[in-house]
């Protein structure tokens, strides 16, 4: 019997966490971090999400990319009806990645949905490496050596303008990391951000 009580608080405790701290950092979100595993993830954080909803995309094939894409399960952690961050785990169930969504989470003083134009006057830098004209290119905010990105959505033509295209173009080939010297005309309007990577 005192087995039975002892294990009903395990998992009382287990399904149900509060944190005082909440916020992304190199290790993840609150008490959500890479390498865990999802089966060890709260069900709950006063604060942080109320829920989990599990998402399952069916295996396919991408002709873009030439391969078979497997079934695989998407995390989204809920909060009310908004969505603050997901998790596509590996197959074993380990956490390689989170990725923040919600606004009311930040770094660098960068959330998502704030506007690109006003990411610019943040401490956080903007780069890029690959080539843009062609399909091996990346390009993010980053804050300080972090290695967490702070993502836009640069393809379709939404995000930069113009003149920001015209940089992108004359931009060197880098396999490295590239400091861009953007201004807020090199962003259209509608630019925001749109969500924040954390991996290792």
């Amino acid at each position: 019997m005192k087995r039975f009580i002892f294990a009903a608080i395990a998992v009382l405790f287990a399904s149900c966490t509060s944190n005082s701290e909440i916020g992304i950092t190199l290790d993840g979100v609150g008490p959500v971090e890479i390498g865990m595993n999802i089966a060890d993830v709260p069900q709950s954080v006063e604060g942080l999400y109320d829920k989990i909803e599990v998402v399952t995309t069916e295996g396919y094939y991408d002709d873009f990319m030439d391969e078979e894409i497997p079934t695989y399960n998407t995390y989204n952690f809920m909060l009310g009806e908004d969505k603050v961050f997901y998790i596509i785990p590996y197959d074993d169930g380990t956490i390689g990645t989170i990725s923040v969504t919600g606004s009311s989470l930040s770094y660098g003083g960068i959330h998502p949905g704030m506007s690109c134009r006003e990411a610019l006057a943040t401490e956080s830098k903007l780069y890029a490496f690959g080539y843009y004209g062609s399909c091996e290119f990346y390009c993010c905010f980053r804050h300080g050596d972090s290695p967490i990105d702070i993502l836009f959505n640069i393809m379709g033509g939404d995000a930069i303008s113009q003149s920001g295209s015209a940089k992108l173009f004359d931009m060197p080939f880098t396999d490295d990391w590239y400091e861009l010297d953007f201004e807020p005309s090199d962003f259209t309007e509608e630019a925001v951000i749109t969500e924040i990577t954390i991996s290792k």
